[in-house]
């Protein structure tokens, strides 16, 4: 599915029922090139290619928010700057550069992130605080499916 239908189906979903509880989702308008550009120079990486269009789409979004108890914060590209910063201060030298927290999950302080593999591919990962980032799980290869699941 096309990444333009699945945030087309989060939108039509901003005020739902998700087992048994009111859950809100918000979407920030989709970011410049010039926005996107800045943030790939700061974190001195390349973004993948599906999360670039993401946020051309939605420059940051709320998903499945439950009175920001739990929910997902997928970041901007003000936000993403200073994620990432964060945690590799945390992280001192065992942070991984390759790695590009995107999504922080509400409620337990655990992030999804993307590592950066040496063909500009990228694997998602479960970014649980409590691991090394050399130890973080592999969950999905597709921001796409990984979304769409998210959604389902």
């Amino acid at each position: 599915m096309a990444l333009e239908k699945l945030i087309g189906l989060l939108e039509n979903r901003v005020s739902q029922s998700f087992e048994g509880l009111k859950v809100i989702s918000n979407f920030m308008p989709g970011a410049s090139q010039s926005m996107i550009d800045g943030i790939v120079s700061k974190l001195s990486v390349n973004l993948p290619y599906d999360y670039t269009k993401f946020l051309q789409i939605c420059n940051g979004c709320d998903i499945l928010m439950y009175e920001n108890l739990d929910g997902f914060k997928f970041f901007g590209t003000e936000d993403l700057y200073k994620e990432n910063k964060n945690m590799k201060d945390i992280f001192e030298s065992d942070w991984d550069n390759n790695v590009i927290l995107f999504c922080k999950c509400i409620g337990e302080g655990n992030y999804i992130g993307f590592r950066i593999l040496s063909d500009e591919s990228y694997q998602l990962l479960d970014c649980f605080n409590e691991y090394l980032p050399t130890e973080w799980d592999v969950i999905n290869e597709s921001l796409f499916s990984f979304i769409d699941k998210l959604i389902d």
